[in-house]
């Protein structure tokens, strides 16, 4: 009897230590999820940079290769 009290204890002990580890997994989870969409967004952003100071860039070299000046009046 004394034993199957004791088995009985560290049973639900285990449980309550599975349910434990299992919610920090869910959580885990959540945040992985969170840091991709995070990092998709930031490398969208990262490639819309990019490519305007490509076409930047190739403005400059047109201009430059044709000694073209532009006067930019404000």
């Amino acid at each position: 009897m004394y034993l199957d009290a004791i088995l009985s204890h560290e049973s639900e002990s285990v449980q309550d230590r599975v349910l434990s580890l299992e919610k920090k997994v869910q959580q885990q989870d959540d945040e992985i999820v969170c840091l991709k969409s995070a990092l998709a967004d930031a490398l969208r952003r990262l490639a819309a940079v990019e490519s305007g100071l490509y076409r930047c860039l190739s403005v400059c070299l047109f201009l430059c290769h044709y000694h073209i000046t532009v006067v930019i009046v404000t």
